[in-house]
């Protein structure tokens, strides 16, 4: 109970907290899909895969330009190289100037959706 007084009489207010109904909060985690390009080349003994996100990816089929660092096995050994994505088309460079892959269209590279995956085991 709270009290004020004041003046010639004196008032009461109650202040109190009845039953509510409280919910759970519920919490959803966004989680970004991301898709994984790979691209093969030379006797399919090379190869270097890179993730976008699913809006990039998107982007990058309609001809969006975006460059990503990554790295390459070829025989066993990792190098590193440079994916460049424009006018739908991929070109991956080696640090050494190695051309690894020039002009690739987009729609050849292999790309796999993690969330795809996920969901069908469930």
């Amino acid at each position: 109970m709270f009290r004020v007084s004041g003046g010639s009489h004196s008032n009461t207010f109650r202040f109190g907290i009845g039953k509510a109904s409280v919910k759970p909060l519920k919490i959803e985690v966004m989680t970004r899909t991301r898709i994984q390009l790979t691209a093969v080349w030379g006797n399919e003994d090379a190869q270097s895969s890179v993730l976008v996100s699913r809006r990039r990816w998107i982007a990058i089929q309609r001809g969006a330009e975006f460059t990503v660092d990554a790295s390459s096995l070829y025989e066993g050994k990792r190098f590193k190289v440079l994916w460049r994505f424009a006018d739908r088309q991929v070109s991956i460079d080696g640090v050494d100037g190695m051309e690894c892959v020039v002009c690739l269209p987009v729609g050849e590279l292999v790309s796999t959706d993690p969330s795809a995956t996920a969901s069908s085991k469930a």
